[in-house]
């Protein structure tokens, strides 16, 4: 399965933030870049945080967002990397 980039293109001063986290980047496997858009999102949700009256669950983490937060696929070497980065970065058990 592809892994995704996803990484903040909006100024921190910009608008549509609106209050939102900036995540500096992240990276998931998805089977395309929206999916990637919808994985990164459900990663950062916090499913125990209280509804206020008739409140949804609405995501607002901004990875939805193409004019906040850009996708881009991680080639075969830059995975190669990633991969070995953290696995000597992992705790040994």
């Amino acid at each position: 399965m592809p892994r995704w980039r996803i990484f903040p293109v909006a100024a921190p001063g910009d608008g549509r933030w609106q209050g939102r986290h900036i995540w500096p980047e992240t990276v998931v496997e998805a089977g395309s870049a929206a999916e990637a858009r919808l994985a990164a999102a459900a990663e950062v949700v916090d499913p125990n945080r209280p509804r206020v009256g008739n409140e949804s669950r609405a995501v607002v983490t901004g990875f939805e967002d193409e004019k906040l937060y850009w996708v881009q696929e991680l080639g075969d070497r830059e995975r190669r990397r990633r991969s070995s980065r953290s696995s000597s970065d992992s705790p040994s058990c």
